[in-house]
């Protein structure tokens, strides 16, 4: 294509369907492929859109990039506009078109009334209150269920999606790997559609089946939410699985990226520069400068809190060692090596086993302490028995020998009396010892 022509096209053709205002848009890819999507209007029939977000439709398939597949692109929106619009731009320009469904989950619902995402997106979803990531997780999954879509794609409001050479579209390339994961793997979970674990959730692929059987944590949040979560995939027999033969690729911004994505040379080197100046460690520092102080401190506790429920759980903040896989699931399956509460539940037992020996020795030391007491008790009965003993015997053995020495007395005067009588008698000579 010509210079001119590279630019990035819209031709809109403006149609009446059903009395709903509704357009036909071209976009024209980096590559020149012609991209055909049929937009809503944002202000036609809000009753309809109104009604649709009350009781989503069942099937939103026609008209729709690769009708022959029930599907949907979800991006969240949540913070900083700027490089969400940027996204929003490329996952469209790379050939989603109306398959896009934008989840708002804003603190003030921003997208309500925004009729450039309006016209870009296929349908934008609030959630009427700011939701955490798993949360959000959540209620995606509750659409994707509503709806029975065979498999959903989610990204991030920062993510953009490149394919592997300017004649390629990467949707194309994301639905061919998909065609060959579905044909080679009958229990695929989740599919991530890169190899790098640090870009492995940035665009990935869950299967509706899944979806049904499990859901997010909600008290595990943010950066271990996917770890608490993966890990139980696999252990239910579901694989997670980078996607396979996909030779596009996935990059994130922490910035509003200035992209010609007329060209697609230009595109791939502001992305790899991009990449290359970006610390992982700090990628969400873009979110985090949208956060007032309170945010800030709140989402500190927050995080401080979901760890320490996250390290209740599994007993470790190492996500490899719950099923010995890879920290992001680049692995198929597995079961789990730690099961969900096991530390907890067996420290619970050993504080709980602790705490009765403690309280059986206790109860064993107050028995003893009783039945010396009580031992004391007796001894000290038995002493103050005896001495009353004593002191009650001791007046009668008194009153005794009194009789005994008034006996003898009186003997004496007797024979002092019968000697003075007779003079020569029986009692001469006698000496009589007096007690």
């Amino acid at each position: 294509m010509g210079g001119s022509s590279r630019r990035l096209l819209v031709r809109q053709n403006a149609t009446r369907h059903n009395a709903t205002a509704l357009e036909t848009t071209t976009y024209v890819t980096p590559s020149g492929l012609e991209v055909q999507a049929r937009v809503r209007h944002r202000a036609a029939d809000r009753a309809q859109q109104a009604q649709q977000a009350q009781h989503p439709a069942q099937h939103r398939d026609t008209d729709l990039p690769y009708p022959d597949q029930h599907f949907a692109v979800f991006v969240v929106f949540a913070w900083n506009y700027d490089v969400f619009l940027i996204a929003l731009r490329c996952y469209v320009t790379s050939g989603w078109g109306q398959r896009i469904i934008i989840i708002d989950n804003s603190k003030t619902q921003q997208l309500a009334n925004d009729r450039v995402v309006a016209k870009l997106a296929g349908e934008v979803i609030g959630v009427g209150s700011q939701l955490t990531f798993s949360q959000v997780q959540n209620y995606i999954m509750s659409i994707a269920r509503e709806r029975s879509y065979d498999y959903y794609f989610w990204g991030h409001s920062d993510t953009i999606g490149l394919a592997s050479a300017p004649d390629k579209l990467f949707a194309d390339e994301v639905m061919r790997s998909m065609e060959v994961l579905q044909a080679t793997e009958p229990r695929w979970g989740i599919a991530f559609f890169s190899s790098d674990w640090l870009e492995a959730d940035w665009f990935s692929a869950m299967r509706t089946d899944m979806v049904r059987e499990l859901q997010y944590d909600t008290f595990v949040q943010v950066y271990f939410s996917d770890c608490d979560f993966y890990p139980r995939v696999r252990a239910a027999g579901w694989k997670t699985l980078v996607a396979p033969e996909f030779p596009g690729h996935v990059y994130d911004m922490n910035t509003a990226l200035s992209l010609p994505l007329h060209d697609w040379n230009a595109t791939r080197d502001a992305l790899e520069k991009a990449k290359s100046e970006i610390n992982n460690n700090n990628r969400n520092d873009w979110k985090e400068k949208t956060f007032t102080y309170g945010e800030r401190v709140g989402m500190e506790i927050f995080q401080k809190a979901s760890n320490s429920y996250f390290y209740e759980k599994w007993g470790t903040m190492n996500c490899g060692e719950i099923d010995g896989m890879h920290p992001f699931g680049l692995t198929p399956h597995g079961p789990l090596k730690i099961q969900p509460w096991e530390a907890r539940k067996k420290r619970e037992e050993e504080e709980r086993a602790k705490r009765e020996k403690e309280e059986a020795d206790k109860r064993a030391a107050e028995e003893e302490a009783k039945a010396e007491e009580a031992k004391k008790a007796a001894e000290e009965a038995q002493r103050k028995a005896e001495e009353e003993a004593r002191e009650a015997a001791g007046p009668v053995a008194a009153e005794d020998q009194q009789d005994e020495l008034q006996g003898a007395r009186q003997e004496f005067a007797e024979i002092r009396k019968a000697a003075t009588q007779d003079g020569e008698g029986e009692g001469a000579g006698k000496v009589i010892v007096l007690p």
